[in-house]
């Protein structure tokens, strides 16, 4: 009867060609007589072991098994058993030789199964990924041995263990990347130089996300970035932002004039457009009035509440003297930013007085109205000049919150550094005269202070930056189905 393998094409011993093998790397001569060549990983992934560990994935084990009945069913003259022993060496041949290309394939199968991803609570998910995974080591291919049950219930077993454990090990990290998410907000406003209060106070108000991203956009986020560095940056890019906003609003407006005089704005569009208008007189009114019942019953309330009603009186003389014709949106801007420099954020919210709340809620309140503002004129015009304004300003919002988380840290490192420089001044001076060891503690706190500063400087970019690559990997991990761990464990440990 005729050898199978005698039909196959003659292979080349692999070790004659010029290609580059480990040192380390050994494979059986059974491996070599197979045919299986060695293919070098650093070029991807062996086709034909990569599909080999597919078919085995998507089997459970059973391919070598498919492949004999049909390699017998082409030749009447080769028996199944014959062919059956040929496929399984030639497995075994191709596993020895490319591992790693065998194991990608069989993961890959194991994906393709047709079972279910568990769901629940993650005790629930956990015990049904141990039930699937003693059923799959129950119905992976003992192949041939004399206690076949014996090495099912094994198999089982550990299905069962690995299908728990993978489980878990996947919960963990479902659980990874929300905090990693986290982590990345915190270090990105770590390196903008927001302190604690602020970050509690940013994160509070939701508005770290847009932050972050706008960092990371504009290479804020480098590893070596200082708060001097960002602060330079996202002034100039608000300055930038500012007067092109200023130039395309005038356009907007003018196209806005249009479709009111020509009467192509319908009732809805109207009313839209005067709830969001740009009235400072109407605004400061709108504050004042919040403010009111916000500073009742406060300490210090009336005070605060004269206060900001004296500084509301700047914000009414912006107001057009033609009504019927926008206020400049600039000057909006610019008064806003004027409140900023009003406000102290080395205290959160909550425990600020009265009349940084106060002054705090009028700020909020202007933004938000230029915000809806813009929103609504690019709701009723739906042109690019005025979709391109929105961009604008929320680039310019995000540079103006960077600039104040950043100026507010350079303000306090130079109060810190002024008066550590007197500090050390005095103590150097004392320290005159004294024996040598004096010097050397003086040059152990200097070197110990530039190392600190080196850790401050380049440590959040560093971290946020091993965050950022850590995030996706985490969160491609949680959704990986347990089977993708556990079959590929069973059919290795089955084929050895």
């Amino acid at each position: 009867m005729a050898d199978f393998r005698s039909r196959a094409k003659p292979v080349n011993d692999f070790r004659s060609r010029a290609m580059a093998v480990p040192a380390s790397f050994q494979v059986s001569e059974p491996a070599l007589n197979e045919g299986a060549e060695y293919h070098d990983p650093s070029q991807g992934p062996d086709p034909e072991t990569l599909l080999q560990g597919l078919g085995s994935g998507i089997s459970l084990g059973y391919l070598p098994e498919a492949q004999a009945a049909v390699a017998a069913g082409l030749d009447p003259e080769l028996e199944y058993d014959q062919a059956l022993e040929q496929m399984r060496a030639r497995e075994q041949a191709l596993m020895a030789v490319n591992p790693g290309s065998y194991l990608a394939g069989v993961a890959g199968g194991s994906l393709l199964l047709p079972l279910p991803t568990p769901k629940g609570t993650p005790l629930v998910k956990a015990v049904k990924s141990a039930l699937q995974g003693g059923a799959t080591g129950f119905a992976v291919n003992p192949g041939e041995t004399e206690t076949p049950i014996e090495d099912r219930l094994k198999n089982a077993a550990l299905g069962l263990g690995i299908g728990g454990t993978a489980q878990v090990g996947i919960n963990t990290i479902e659980r990874l990347s929300p905090a990693l998410a986290k982590l990345r907000k915190n270090l990105a406003l770590r390196t903008a130089g927001a302190m604690k209060s602020q970050v509690k106070e940013v994160m509070k108000k939701g508005t770290a996300p847009r932050i972050e991203s706008f960092m990371q956009k504009e290479g804020m986020l480098r590893p070596g970035t200082s708060a001097e560095d960002v602060l330079e940056r996202s002034s100039k890019i608000a300055d930038d932002s500012g007067k092109q906003i200023g130039e395309i609003y005038d356009e907007v407006s003018n196209d806005l004039q249009t479709l009111k005089t020509s009467g192509r704005l319908n009732k809805k569009e109207l009313e839209l457009l005067h709830k969001n208008e740009l009235n400072p007189t109407n605004l400061a009114d709108e504050i004042l009035s919040d403010a009111s019942k916000s500073a009742r019953g406060e300490a210090g309330g009336k005070a605060a509440l004269k206060t900001l009603e004296s500084e509301l009186e700047n914000l009414k003389s912006l107001q057009n003297v033609d009504a019927t014709q926008p206020s400049d949106i600039t000057e909006l801007f610019n008064y806003r930013r004027s409140l900023d420099k009003n406000i102290k954020y080395n205290k959160t919210y909550a425990e600020s007085p009265t009349n940084q709340k106060l002054l705090r809620d009028a700020r909020d309140k202007i933004q938000e109205r230029i915000n809806n503002h813009i929103k609504a004129i690019d709701q009723v015009t739906k042109n690019e000049n005025s979709k391109l304004l929105g961009q604008l300003n929320e680039r310019f919002g995000s540079a103006r919150s960077v600039e104040d988380i950043a100026e507010n840290r350079v303000a306090s490192d130079r109060a810190k550094s002024a008066i550590m420089n007197i500090g050390v001044g005095g103590g150097l001076g004392a320290l005159y005269g004294s024996p040598g060891g004096a010097y050397g503690t003086a040059e152990g706190a200097a070197l110990g202070t530039l190392g600190l500063m080196g850790a401050r400087k380049f440590g959040p970019g560093l971290l946020y930056q091993a965050a950022r690559a850590a995030q996706p990997l985490a969160r491609g991990a949680a959704r990986l189905p347990p089977r993708a761990i556990t079959n590929p464990w069973l059919l290795m440990n089955e084929q050895e």
